[in-house]
């Protein structure tokens, strides 16, 4: 722990050998720097920013309410604290108000120490507190982005009071003006299609009454400026509110009108999550109540946000459905996962993507989710085709959404493997971002490297990135593996090292010829046995597809 810088601005010598005593009697690990006058103090303050300032109130041609007042107009942060023979009342009082965080009489400088030790207790809380703040809003933009990007709006009901919030995306997907419309249960409802409102009223009744803690449901309804959307809306029931014991609904609503006619003809892509909310208390408590109110916010955006991941990803079992012989090795760090992946069917090609994001938890599946719902935009909604144009599209729209909006640099982004497989010509056609290729045939394992640069992630390369595909042909019997870089990070095994990518390599090579189930046997035997009792560290996927 570093040291206690002091300034002491004192023009007694045997006043500052006093003070200086008697903080080394107190065992405080401190230096010091010393001044005497203003000109000294004002030149010190310029060059140095000292933990905390000792000054002296009466002091030839200056005082010690004007190196205060000095001090603000400075900008110098650092607390201060009186250290005087006598001070009238009135003048404490105005030291006091005009900033002095204590002051002490120098026939009481045992007080000294512990005065010392309060105020510099506070400014780390302070410290602290302001931290905390800037992480919640950090936060809460990058849910706001993902809102926006996913078309998914977020509500709260609260049963007691009737009152009812909603986010700036639901008014968009009701066609709202959130100037002038007061959302309420009732004028919603009447929203929902005749078709479909007895059920969807059943729904809301059940959440209500405490019948059900949780629901999905899809509906219907025809907004405010006349056009029918297709609604997919997730409740989930919070038990009783802190403050005021009363109960609270709240959940999300997605238009997946674009989405709903696509599924007409394509597989569901859905992936079933399970919640887990770490509770991001801080022990600041005591110090500020405020942060108390906004770590229950910010729980309450991370419930949201594994609501929305919910609401997007696919399910495990989707990939054995497009791929007979494919198995899925997915193991989250924390439940919620920056690693997913993604697929798709037409007429012609299959397509498969595995995705490893920034992060872990919560901020990794924020980006999981803006990176799934850009795949499908890119592939989808506009048709582009090529491996390496949908990775130069994804880039641009990667840096778009997230990063120069106000013109940061940000560490975010994503490193990919995508394939493009025509079953037809046997052919693949894949890009990479950080992430590789392995193919697996009798003749052995190649890897085939994806380009030097990911998606986004301006902080390390500022300008957009161009990336290239190839294409191999494939043979009956042939494997190709699509993995993120967590399987073979993993610590462990005798000496508590990971496993490397040249011993994954290894290890495909040996399971490549057989069956697929025993190949994810095998691969999860392994994983397991080399992890043995150290922590997981990265989120972990691997696909295999045999042909």
């Amino acid at each position: 722990m570093k040291k206690l810088q002091i300034l002491m601005l004192e023009d007694s010598e045997e006043d500052l050998m006093l003070v200086l005593n008697t903080l080394q009697e107190s065992e405080l690990d401190f230096d010091y720097a010393h001044v005497s006058n203003e000109r000294e103090y004002l030149n010190r303050l310029r060059d140095v920013q000292p933990d905390i300032i000792l000054s002296d109130y009466g002091l030839s041609g200056y005082n010690g309410l004007a190196a205060l007042r000095d001090k603000r107009e400075m900008g110098v942060p650092s607390p201060f604290i009186l250290v005087t023979g006598s001070l009238p009342d009135d003048i404490a009082v105005e030291c006091l108000k005009a900033g002095a965080d204590d002051y002490i009489l120098k026939d009481r400088l045992n007080r000294l120490p512990d005065a010392i030790r309060s105020v510099m207790d506070r400014q780390h809380a302070e410290a602290e507190r302001r931290r905390a703040f800037t992480e919640l809003i950090r936060s809460q933009k990058r849910l706001e982005a993902a809102e926006r990007m996913a078309k998914v709006g977020n509500w709260e009901w609260h049963l007691g009071t009737g009152e009812i919030i909603w986010s700036d995306e639901m008014y968009n997907i009701c066609g709202a003006d959130h100037k002038t419309y007061r959302p309420t249960v009732h004028s919603f409802m009447e929203l929902i299609l005749p078709d479909e409102y007895e059920r969807s009223f059943k729904v809301t009744q059940d959440i209500a009454s405490g019948k059900s803690t949780e629901a999905e449901t899809t509906f219907q309804i025809r907004s405010f400026r006349g056009d029918i959307k297709m609604i997919r809306s997730i409740y989930k029931g919070n038990g009783k509110m802190p403050e005021s014991g009363e109960l609270k609904v709240f959940g999300t609503m997605q238009d997946i009108t674009v989405l709903h006619r696509t599924e007409m003809e394509l597989r569901k892509l859905t992936e079933e999550l399970e919640e887990r909310v770490n509770e991001r208390t801080r022990q600041l408590q005591k110090a500020n109540e405020q942060l108390e109110r906004k770590n229950a916010e910010m729980t309450d955006s991370i419930n949201y946000a594994q609501l929305i991941q919910k609401a997007l990803l696919a399910k495990l079992d989707e990939c054995r459905k497009l791929f007979p012989k494919s198995f899925v090795l997915w193991k989250p760090r924390d439940i919620v996962s920056g690693d997913f992946y993604w697929q798709y069917h037409n007429d012609r090609y299959d397509y498969i993507a595995v995705v490893d994001c920034t992060g872990h938890g919560v901020p990794g599946a924020l980006m999981s989710m803006i990176g799934h719902q850009m795949l499908n935009h890119t592939v989808i909604d506009k048709g582009i085709s090529e491996p390496a144009e949908i990775l130069n599209e994804l880039d641009r729209d990667v840096d778009e959404a997230l990063f120069n909006n106000n013109g940061a640099s940000v560490n975010d982004g994503m490193d990919l493997v995508l394939c493009r497989i025509d079953r037809e010509q046997r052919q693949i056609c894949f890009a990479g971002a950080l992430r590789p290729l392995f193919l697996v045939n009798k003749e052995g394992l190649t890897e085939h490297p994806g380009s030097r640069n990911p998606i986004g992630n301006t902080v390390v390369h500022a300008a957009t990135h161009s990336f290239t595909q190839k294409c191999v042909r494939f043979k009956e019997g042939d494997t190709i593996y699509l993995t993120s870089d967590g399987y073979y990070s993993q610590f462990g095994g005798p000496k508590g090292k990971k496993i490397m990518k040249s011993r994954f390599k290894r290890l495909l090579q040996e399971v490549g010829g057989l069956p697929i189930d025993e190949q994810y046997r095998k691969l999860n035997e392994y994983l397991a046995q080399w992890q043995g009792d150290e922590p997981q560290v990265d989120d972990i996927l691997v696909i295999g597809i045999q042909f």
